[in-house]
């Protein structure tokens, strides 16, 4: 008989609307069903606790029922891999981390009518990436 391996996954319950039982019951289900040992359970407000399991070897998988896109990055760079698990199981992959200069730099050139795709052109990434960067850091006029 081969030998399998079998992932070890830690269930981060999520802060938002869902109650964490739901939660609990979406990840279990899918921990199940993909084969995964379950190995802890951390909460998202002690991200520390996640990575030091990542890191550790305790677990290679972090299982969420929804989001994941916070505590991806440091997971991905201890590791490890994010799941979510609904609506369908998929794998969280981490954006990508702007350095508070590059911003800047964005956001000035939108201030000064450059659209995102002209911007990506000039900086060398997606218009996706560019648009993204916009959203959640808006420039101000001064």
């Amino acid at each position: 008989m081969p030998f399998i391996a079998h992932s070890r996954a830690i269930i981060v319950p999520q802060r938002g609307a869902v109650p964490v039982e739901k939660q609990y019951g979406a990840c279990l289900r899918h921990a199940m069903a993909a084969n995964y040992r379950l190995a802890a359970i951390c909460w998202e407000y002690r991200p520390e606790d996640v990575i030091d399991t990542i890191t550790r070897g305790v677990a290679d998988v972090v299982l969420v029922a929804v989001g994941g896109q916070s505590i991806a990055p440091d997971v991905t760079a201890a590791g490890g891999r994010v799941v979510a698990v609904h609506p369908t199981p998929h794998l969280v992959v981490p954006r990508p981390r702007v350095l508070r200069g590059a911003i800047e730099l964005i956001q000035r050139m939108r201030l000064r009518g450059q659209t995102p795709k002209q911007i990506a052109a000039l900086v060398g990434e997606s218009t996706g990436d560019i648009s993204a960067i916009l959203r959640e850091h808006p420039p101000r006029p001064v």
